[in-house]
């Protein structure tokens, strides 16, 4: 029985919980070869092909059911692990794995800057915003700020041992990737990775530069990465246990 009539378009649609599973899910229907599972923030999505049938989709649920249940244990435990980020005077913020205390001034604009042990934070007595929002939005200013000028450094300082190009480095707040490398040679990162240790944010730069030589997770791939980062096992064990820590 087809899961919709009309069959050559995406589809989503909701399933309750049947009662056996304990939670409910999301079906995409798109144009793509097999199914799909993912499960983010409590929430379970399937993604399977167009024409599967309804019949189809719930008995591969079902088989993945134990999966889905350590999935969701497991993110709640992420869940309770996840700092609360506060702005206000004297709160430690990480900074390339170190502590840096948050400073907060009025003066009569808006600016952020920091050294070696403070951020200091100056809010604007003119400004309609209160001051957390005034605040948060300095501190993701100077997030990006740091994180731009020193990416980009080490795009370059790895590119140059490699003997290739990159094209432009971008930021962006994604929600599943810390990094991205386009085949064009744009590279993308996830600003909140300069939160994490040196070594770790050095490790996604040479991740990302390695991938202009390969642009898969082959074995080639990964003996390019270890050439110019040999701790690469160590750093990327870390990002998966404690990225999870890194928020805003």
């Amino acid at each position: 029985m087809p899961f919709w009539p009309a069959k050559d378009k995406a589809q989503k649609r909701w399933i309750e919980d049947p009662g056996s599973l304990g939670f409910g899910y999301w079906i995409s229907l798109t144009r793509r070869r097999s199914m799909s599972m993912r499960v983010e923030g409590g929430q379970v999505s399937v993604g399977a092909p167009l024409r599967t049938s309804l019949k189809s989709i719930r008995e591969w649920v079902e088989s993945k059911q134990v999966w889905v249940r350590d999935k969701m244990a497991e993110q709640s435990l992420q869940l309770a692990e996840v700092p609360s980020r506060r702005y206000c005077e004297g709160e430690s913020w990480p900074y390339l794995g170190e502590e840096r205390v948050l400073r907060l001034a009025l003066g009569p604009r808006a600016n952020v800057y920091g050294d070696e042990k403070h951020i200091t934070l100056v809010l604007s007595r003119r400004s309609k915003k209160t001051q957390e929002e005034q605040a948060a939005e300095l501190m993701s200013l100077w997030y990006r700020q740091q994180a731009q000028g020193y990416l980009e450094q080490q795009c370059a300082f790895y590119a140059e041992q490699l003997g290739v190009t990159v094209m432009e480095v971008k930021l962006r707040l994604t929600r599943s990737k810390w990094g991205h490398c386009t085949p064009q040679g744009v590279l993308q990162f996830n600003w909140l990775i300069m939160q994490a240790p040196k070594s770790v944010v050095d490790y996604l730069v040479a991740h990302e530069v390695s991938h202009r030589v390969h642009l898969n997770h082959s074995a080639s791939f990964w003996r390019v990465v270890e050439s110019i980062c040999p701790n690469y096992r160590s750093a990327e064990r870390w990002l998966k246990g404690n990225g999870h820590k890194l928020v805003f």
